[in-house]
């Protein structure tokens, strides 16, 4: 009789942890870029709606249109979060600012890292760089850009292929 008892309480508690990993497992963290795996922010995400229904968020426009172009043939279109406001706009429709001196992404990275050993090295590479800001208004990018620099760019559809092209 114990041992019928141990082996269901076994089985029990397997399943239990079993269900308990699937679920963090299969649940999307929806706080986490699904590119660079850092954290969204709420001033620059960037959302990919596709055919199927689901969306993917990232943490900026950066990394939201370099998955758009990996995926293109399943994206239904995609919403960049205008910086000033904070709401969502057709990506299609927003301004985009490169290369300003406000980036979201990298302002926690130090600019000197230190490797497993303790040795220092110069950061020159971030998947989010250079950083794109989204704005809906153009008056909003141009006031912008002359306090913190860049590149005002628009969304490329030419040819299906996806690409950012400067404004002019």
């Amino acid at each position: 009789m114990k041992k019928s008892r141990i082996n269901v309480t076994s089985i029990f508690i397997f399943g239990i942890v079993v269900a308990v990993g699937l679920y963090f497992f299969l649940t999307p963290n929806t706080g986490i870029c699904e590119v660079c795996g850092r954290k969204l922010h709420s001033q620059t995400k960037y959302v990919l709606h596709l055919k199927n229904g689901d969306r993917k968020t990232m943490c900026c426009p950066t990394c939201g249109i370099r998955k758009q172009m990996e995926i293109s043939e399943l994206v239904e279109h995609a919403e960049a979060t205008d910086y000033l406001t904070k709401k969502l706009i057709y990506a299609q429709n927003a301004y985009f600012l490169e290369g300003s001196d406000v980036n979201p992404c990298a302002e926690h990275i130090p600019q000197i890292v230190r490797d497993q050993y303790g040795m220092t090295a110069y950061l020159c590479y971030d998947r989010c760089k250079p950083g794109l800001i989204a704005f809906k208004n153009y008056d909003d990018v141009i006031n912008f850009q002359s306090k913190h620099g860049g590149e005002i760019k628009r969304l490329n559809y030419e040819y299906k292929k996806l690409s950012l092209k400067p404004l002019k």
